[in-house]
């Protein structure tokens, strides 16, 4: 087993220039999140943080704020003339302040669709809710990974599909002829030279986020090979498996998505325990999805 676990985590060759030439070509579509999304990350990751800290974080970015009191004096929440951070706090708590923070900052998954991934109707911005949701889930199985850390990388591990996408485009029919049997990310090696994963990251260190997050990304469809967070890279691999359980957004790598054995080792969850999830996650990421288009 241990000869088999090197072996697995022997990485391909990328071909970093071409995802540099991919990203320059088609990166200025994809909006950048929030500048504060990092700081936030940390103060959440961080036990001994204090409520002031987050809050006088949201109060240095203006859009964020504005999206937090809408859902503060949303009939989800009594409605009521809520205008202060402070109290939308005291309102909503600070888990779902921090939720609203983050799918805020995610507007570059918000695009109505991805055409070389067969993802229509937001179906990328569906899946990441789906992906977030349950990274959220399985990190309350995991001591080692931060519930609002799970929730973002869930939630961008695809982001490199909106790069990926128009070259994809070009080679459907190849890309399908191959998919039997393979992982979609070697289609897209084979195909592009890199994967969405290799672009996701990039875009991610482009952006300033974590390293975590940038690792997450990177590998949640190898997670065998990561060097480095381990854990959460595996969340992320497990939640994704799981949202692709529930359609994918539509997009044509669910039909050769492989879940990779080990998760056991940093995710206290049995195979039975996470099909059993599918239900919540579903039940809570389409109430999310249903309130953000109302």
């Amino acid at each position: 087993q241990r000869g088999a676990k090197a072996g697995a985590k022997k990485a391909k060759t990328i071909d970093l220039s071409r995802s540099e030439q991919l990203i320059r070509t088609h990166g200025s579509n994809v909006k950048a999140p929030s500048k504060i999304l990092g700081r936030l990350l940390a103060v959440l990751a961080d036990d001994e943080h204090q409520r002031k800290e987050l809050e006088m974080l949201m109060r240095t970015d203006s859009s964020l704020s504005a999206n937090v009191l809408k859902v503060a004096n949303s009939a989800q929440f009594r409605g009521g003339n809520v205008v202060d951070i402070g109290a939308a706090m005291t309102r909503l708590g600070e888990n779902e302040i921090s939720r609203i923070a983050i799918r805020a900052s995610a507007a570059c998954m918000k695009v109505e669709s991805v055409d070389g991934y067969g993802m229509h109707g937001g179906g990328l911005w569906a899946n990441g809710m789906y992906s977030a949701v349950a990274a959220e889930l399985l990190s309350k199985r995991c001591k080692k990974v931060d519930g609002g850390v799970a929730y973002t990388a869930g939630l961008l591990v695809d982001v490199g599909k909106r790069v990926l996408g128009p070259e994809l485009e070009n080679y459907m029919d190849e890309a399908f002829a191959a998919n039997p049997g393979h992982s979609f990310v070697d289609v897209e090696l084979a195909l592009l030279g890199c994967s969405h994963a290799d672009i996701g990251a990039a875009l991610a260190a482009k952006w300033g986020l974590p390293e975590s997050l940038q690792n997450a990304i990177r590998w949640h469809h190898q997670p065998l090979q990561a060097d480095a967070d381990q854990p959460l890279v595996w969340v992320c691999h497990v939640a994704d498996f799981l949202a692709m359980n529930l359609g994918g957004g539509g997009s044509a790598e669910g039909l050769a998505y492989k879940l990779e054995d080990g998760w056991r080792e940093y995710i206290d969850i049995s195979k039975q325990e996470l099909v059993s999830l599918l239900p919540e996650v579903q039940s809570i990421a389409s109430e999310v999805l249903d309130e953000i288009a109302a």
